[in-house]
């Protein structure tokens, strides 16, 4: 559903959300018992399944786009995760990446500040696209869409010529580790020192 929603009798989109979260939640606990007794046949069971996905992915959407996921990983990534609306998605569909079904932060577990994850990489530009969200430091929430140059560490790889060297996959003064070869942390000293570009 792409089309613009103009919320009933002019309510706001987050009481309108709020209403109708409160609403769903008292009819269907007004029906569970009647729920539990139905028999129900292939095509009912079918039916109650695809709605409830529907409603789960409106769910989580409304979590992702007001506060933001959290998923259960190793503890060398952050648990954080979110995802893009049509909207947010429509303008970005011509870049480099495919789009995703959800966006997992890229900064280094506990990090200070707003969760960030890439979502488009600009084919002219070659910098990236970000999604930032989280708390700023008054508690409000914060979710933006914002492009930046890449870090501009680099990790010498054992190719002299350099064939092999990674840079950090990560947006300019990110806070944290950086990301190099799909590792997060911090670049051994020596050989293989960050460097800048």
């Amino acid at each position: 559903m792409t089309a613009d929603y103009d919320a009933w009798d002019g309510t706001d989109p987050l009481t309108a959300l709020l209403d109708a979260s409160r609403h769903y939640a008292i009819h269907v606990r007004l029906l569970i018992d009647q729920l539990a007794e139905a028999r129900l046949g292939a095509d009912d069971v079918g039916r109650v399944e695809d709605a409830m996905c529907e409603v789960a992915e409106a769910a989580a959407l409304a979590v992702a786009v007001t506060m933001g996921l959290r998923r259960h990983v190793r503890r060398e990534v952050c648990p954080h995760y979110n995802l893009l609306t049509d909207a947010e998605w429509a303008p970005a569909r011509d870049g480099a990446l495919a789009r995703g079904r959800a966006y997992g932060c890229e900064l280094q577990p506990g990090h200070p500040g707003l969760h960030t994850a890439q979502f488009q990489e600009s084919p002219v530009t070659r910098r990236g696209e970000w999604l930032r969200w989280g708390r700023a430091a008054g508690g409000e929430a914060v979710r933006e869409l914002v492009d930046l140059p890449y870090c501009s560490a680099l990790w010498r790889g054992a190719d002299p010529r350099g064939l092999d060297d990674e840079t950090c996959g990560l947006p300019a003064e990110h806070v944290g580790a950086h990301a190099v070869n799909n590792w997060l942390g911090e670049i051994p000293p020596g050989e293989n020192a960050v460097t800048s570009q």
